[in-house]
């Protein structure tokens, strides 16, 4: 059996724009702290992982004529060593999932 293995990026800016090139992606914040802006230009089949290895929560926040949702209004990592799929269940319509 194989292991799985994922590509990853650092997030290194306190508001950090997904792109295109993020989809499928695991995104790695060691910041205390950020947002993570979803883009209306996003497709629907636009997905990836967000971890927040710092001391903080990552908030997955709307740009521009994008919508983002999550249950209980919950669009956060979570804080520390947390975790959150971005889901684009329509261009620029999102839905966050939390794992913390």
């Amino acid at each position: 059996m194989s292991v799985a293995t994922y590509p990853n990026i650092s997030i290194d800016s306190t508001n950090f724009t997904l792109l295109a090139e993020h989809n499928g992606l695991t995104l790695v914040s060691t910041l205390a702290a950020g947002n993570v802006i979803a883009q209306s230009a996003l497709p629907a089949d636009f997905k990836c992982w967000i971890i927040t290895m710092g001391a903080g929560a990552s908030t997955v926040t709307a740009g521009s004529g994008a919508t983002v949702n999550g249950l209980g209004g919950v669009v956060v990592t979570g804080g520390q060593y947390g975790a959150a799929q971005i889901i684009a269940v329509a261009d620029g319509n999102f839905v966050v999932t939390s794992v913390s």
